[in-house]
C-alpha cells in the first residue's frame, strides 16, 4: 500500500512538471528588420520614423529630439519569476534638418 501511494505521488509530480512549459512574452515596440531598412540614415525625419515604427517607447528626458524604441523579451517557467532573455534599444537622434 505504501508503494502504491509513493508511485501515485511520483506519477502526479511527473505529470505536473511535464505540463509546465516556458512562456515567452515580448514587451515594447519591436521594429522588424524590414521596417528599419525603410528608414535611410540622415534622411528620415520624425514623421517618417513614426509612420514606419509607430510612436517611440520613450523620448529623451532633456532632449525631445532623441527617440528610443525599447523591446524586452521575458521567459517564464512554471511558477518561477520571469527572466529577461533579450533586450534591444534603438535610438534615433534628430537635428533641425
Amino acid at each position: 500500500m505504501k508503494f502504491l501511494k509513493s508511485a501515485l505521488l511520483c506519477g502526479v509530480l511527473v505529470a505536473a512538471v511535464a505540463g509546465c512549459t516556458s512562456r515567452i512574452s515580448v514587451h515594447g515596440n519591436y521594429p522588424r528588420p524590414e521596417q528599419l531598412t525603410m528608414l535611410e540614415k540622415g534622411k528620415a525625419n520624425k514623421r517618417a520614423v513614426q509612420t514606419v515604427l509607430g510612436p517611440p517607447t520613450t523620448v529623451g528626458t532633456f532632449d525631445q529630439d532623441t527617440w528610443y524604441y525599447i523591446t524586452q523579451q521575458f521567459e517564464t517557467f512554471a511558477f518561477f519569476a520571469p527572466e529577461m532573455t533579450d533586450m534591444r534599444v534603438y535610438a534615433f537622434y534628430f537635428d533641425e534638418n
